[in-house]
């Protein structure tokens, strides 16, 4: 599911969970530090990346590692390119992502967070989903 700055609301006019800078700060970790990339990518999915530019990312380097390549700033410039992401994701999107990072010190303090606020957000989720069902007249509320 992708989202876009547009979709930040909810019918109950408050913002869904979600941290522009622990995004940035994780993926940016996984160019500027090839040891963050396990942690980063055996724990997270596009999914719990709020943004849609993020979700690109991400994508982006699972495509690097599922073709067995390095993951730094030509390859992820490339990867791009070939997965038709230039409209959505642009080399200073990747660049900024990169020197945002101070420290990766706390890489699993941020996906803990990423991975929460994710949670959050198909819970809000499935209860809109839940109580527009319950509203909805034609809906059978037994089943």
């Amino acid at each position: 599911m992708t989202r876009n700055r547009n979709d930040d609301t909810l019918a109950y006019g408050r913002m869904q969970p979600h941290s522009r800078e622990l995004e940035d700060a994780v993926l940016g970790a996984v160019l500027t530090d090839s040891s963050c990339i396990d942690v980063v990518m055996n724990n997270l999915i596009v999914d719990d990346f709020y943004f849609e530019i993020n979700q690109k990312i991400f994508q982006i380097y699972q495509s690097l590692i599922e073709k067995r390549h390095k993951i730094d700033l030509v390859t992820v410039v490339t990867e791009r390119k070939i997965l038709g992401f230039t409209d959505i994701v642009n080399v200073t999107d990747i660049t900024t992502i990169a020197n945002k990072v101070s420290s990766n010190a706390n890489i699993e303090s941020h996906i803990e967070y990423l991975k929460s606020d994710s949670i959050k957000r198909s819970l809000i989720q499935i209860s809109t989903e839940a109580i527009t069902q319950a509203f909805n007249d034609e809906t059978d509320s037994i089943t």
